[in-house]
């Protein structure tokens, strides 16, 4: 499967809008914000579990022998906050696409790097 950079940006948005302090998301709730961000429910897991490999959300993923994991995602890591605050502008996260597109594939932090050099553009600071 293939990471899509966009998935990254609207789940993590998407849990910043719905999850409630100490209300963990376990498998319904993936299922439920899957169909609000209208993304598979295997591409959305496959983000999940990207992220939380990647430190971007808290959380735990438990195998079992039956049907899949289990999860229970407790909220955005300080490094997911950070990494949502440099892509949350709906233009800065057109314009860092535009860049990256020249390359093809990018990592979270390229893209993170690049959302910040067009933000400190903006503001004079380069």
């Amino acid at each position: 499967m293939k990471l899509l950079e966009d998935n990254v940006r609207s789940v993590l948005l998407d849990m910043e809008d719905h999850m409630k302090l100490h209300e963990d998301w376990q498998n319904r709730d993936l299922m439920d914000a899957s169909e609000r961000t209208k993304i598979n429910i295997d591409d959305y897991v496959y983000t999940i579990d990207n992220l939380l490999d990647g430190g971007y959300i808290l959380g735990k993923r438990l195998g079992t022998m039956g049907d899949g994991d289990i999860y229970m995602i407790k909220s955005l890591s300080f490094s997911g906050h950070q990494f949502l605050d440099t892509v949350r502008s709906p233009e800065i996260w057109r314009q860092t696409k535009n860049v990256t597109s020249k390359v093809g594939s990018v990592t979270v932090e390229i893209l993170s790097q690049v959302a910040t050099n067009i933000i400190s553009k903006q503001l004079g600071l380069n």
